[in-house]
């Protein structure tokens, strides 16, 4: 069906069941890695671990615990692990979504399903009202009152004691409350000819996004984490490709242009323009399909302040958004490694704080070393974003600073050492999210080796005397020792030995 929805916009999707299909143009190629495309066909055998009837130790495979830690509170530390971070975690969000408003039965009927306390809901035939919102007169941008009674319309019959119960998350980064509480049920069909409810009809399946920092890619990307996530979970009980169709509507929740330097990466999610509050100006709009994703910030979610259990690491989520990222963004893989000459990125960072001193003199000390070829890293707005992720992806060592700017472990190769060079006293949020992504990780640990700068006298009194509010030097031969360790880390990795020829020269010998 092709259906012009405003000027600019042409709709062309259609929807089966839960599982978004096109109608136009045969898709012949998913653009999966090819892995994806397997467990995504839905075989009993190769499936993701989190629908219905795969088994749930398909999401286990992957997971490492150290044999001390083998299990936890009597339960196998592996299935803590993967429900706390892995496709267990997605099973339980899963199992947790009901009707909160059901459909009457008939075709063109509406309903809403959300997960508990409304973190995740979908829903067919759904009307937003955009009129008052363009009477705003200030900036929308985590805002809890966009919406106004009867903001949100479907045809069903609504559960108005599980919204009651299920809106105790009242934040903007935390639930889907603030908006769905303004639900109101209607007697009109969308049948796509009654104008009597909707100025628009959007046939194209449509995510809403409520958005973190764009600027810090450690927040804006629990945003893109947990977009492809949510894939997974609007999907059928059986898992297909389409689900991770790109001809898809992204509407960030904001009144105001979208600017990130990490912007390329919603090319992996939508081959269409972004739209916003303002993209359907004063009209009704009626939604054929709309998903309302996880945030970024939910309670004991992904992966902001994800609390992990001690002693595993490598969660299959964690790896598969990788893997999807670098897919679709078409960044090359290594197809070889060499021991000889470690590949070595230091992130220089160009902030006012947390800056590395003496970093051209660790340089000097480290490319005296045989075996490291060193390259100095300076990630900003000038540098494409596709750029960044070649660099990291054919990294074996990232050295950097406490900082948002080692998130893009993301995207290191899955043998590499995570080196922060200082955690300013935050022990836990990259050690983490490197034991998330199944990626070694190390950190200074002689203090006597490690010089604090003069404290700034303009900072303010909040801040003073907190680590991640000054700059450091470092010795340069312990700096060169704990590369070397990171190094040795590197070379024992069995998949940096599968791809290193002088390893395969050594087994035949």
């Amino acid at each position: 069906m092709v259906r012009p929805v405003s000027p600019g916009f042409v709709l062309w999707v259609g929807w089966v069941g839960l599982v978004w299909t096109a109608t136009g143009p045969p898709f012949r190629d998913w653009n999966l890695p090819k892995a994806h495309l397997e467990r995504s066909w839905g075989h009993r055998d190769a499936c993701w671990g989190h629908e219905p009837d795969c088994s749930q130790s398909m999401g286990l495979d992957e997971i490492q615990c150290q044999p001390e830690y083998s299990h936890f509170h009597k339960r196998p530390a592996k299935s803590v692990f993967d429900d706390q971070s892995g496709f267990g975690y997605l099973r339980k969000m899963r199992s947790s979504v009901r009707p909160l408003c059901r459909s009457a039965g008939h075709p063109a009927s509406s309903n809403l399903n959300c997960s508990d306390q409304l973190t995740f809901c979908q829903g067919r035939n759904l009307m937003i009202d955009f009129r008052p919102i363009m009477d705003i007169g200030r900036t929308l941008r985590y805002d809890m009152d966009v919406l106004k009674e009867g903001g949100i319309h479907g045809r069903c019959t609504l559960n108005r004691l599980f919204l009651q119960e299920h809106s105790n998350l009242m934040s903007p980064l935390q639930s889907w409350a603030p908006e769905v509480r303004y639900f109101q049920t209607d007697k009109v069909f969308f049948n796509g000819t009654d104008s009597r409810m909707c100025d628009v009809y959007v046939e194209r399946p449509t995510i809403l996004m409520k958005l973190d920092a764009t600027v810090n890619m450690y927040h804006h990307f629990c945003d893109f984490f947990n977009l492809y996530l949510s894939l997974h979970l609007n999907g059928s009980d059986r898992m297909s490709p389409e689900a991770f169709s790109t001809d898809i509507n992204i509407l960030i929740w904001e009144n105001i242009d979208y600017h990130s330097s990490f912007r390329p990466t919603f090319q992996a999610f939508t081959q269409h323009p972004l739209l916003d509050l303002r993209s359907f100006g004063a009209q009704r709009v009626c939604f054929r399909k709309l998903m309302l994703p996880a945030l970024p910030r939910l309670i004991f979610g992904l992966y902001y302040n994800t609390p992990i259990i001690q002693g595993c690491r490598n969660s299959a989520l964690f790896r598969a958004f990788s893997e999807f990222i670098l897919h679709r963004l078409r960044i090359p893989e290594r197809v070889e490694t060499d021991s000889r000459q470690l590949r070595v990125t230091l992130l220089s960072r160009l902030t006012k704080h947390r800056r590395i001193i003496n970093q051209e003199q660790l340089v000097a000390a480290l490319n005296r070393e045989t075996g490291y070829h060193v390259e100095v890293a300076y990630f900003t707005h000038k540098n494409p974003f596709e750029q960044q992720l070649r660099t990291i992806h054919s990294t074996d060592i990232l050295i950097g600073l406490h900082g948002a700017g080692l998130t893009h472990m993301f995207f290191l190769p899955p043998w590499a050492t995570v080196f922060e060079l200082y955690n300013c006293e935050d022990a836990g949020c990259y050690q983490d999210l490197t034991h998330l992504c199944g990626l070694n990780y190390i950190t200074w640990t002689n203090r006597t080796a490690l010089f604090p700068q003069s404290e700034d006298p303009n900072l303010d009194s909040e801040h003073k005397g907190q680590p991640k509010f000054n700059n450091y030097a470092f010795d340069p031969l312990e700096f060169v020792r704990k590369v070397n360790e990171a190094g040795q880390l590197v070379r024992n990795h069995p998949q940096f030995q599968h791809l290193d020829p002088r390893f395969h020269s050594r087994d035949e010998l």
